[in-house]
């Protein structure tokens, strides 16, 4: 098993190779879930959330990791809330998708993730000017 204990950059990279793996990782899931908790760096927590996506499906806890990214000045955390909450969306619309999803996860999807998408779309254009 990787050490999550360690250094923020080991345990990002950690976090991003378990999520690679994918749902063969599922050993992995309760590591991610405590790293979602990570007080240092948003990084590890959004790779936690990321890889916990693609290894379970998990939704819980997600959104505020993700939605704070969003809200984040480093740009690459944007991009990879962004992609996350992408191929979260794709699945959703998957009619073949079986799991149903918390109350919680739609209202914070509306109350959090969509103003910050909405506030990324407003800079990026404020940028291009």
């Amino acid at each position: 098993m990787l050490d999550l204990t360690a250094d923020n950059g080991r345990r990002g990279r950690a976090a991003f190779a378990l999520g690679k793996i994918g749902p063969r990782a599922q050993d992995a899931v309760l590591a991610l879930n405590g790293l979602l908790k990570d007080t240092e760096t948003i990084g590890v927590r959004v790779q936690a959330a990321r890889s916990l996506w693609a290894i379970a499906k998990q939704t819980k806890h997600l959104l505020p990791v993700l939605s704070t990214a969003l809200r984040d000045k480093d740009s690459e955390l944007n991009l990879q809330a962004a992609e996350t909450l992408n191929e979260i969306a794709a699945e959703l619309a998957n009619p073949t998708f079986k799991d149903s999803l918390p109350p919680e996860f739609t209202t914070a999807l509306q109350e959090k993730v969509i103003p910050g998408l909405v506030t990324l779309l407003r800079e990026g254009a404020e940028d291009s000017r």
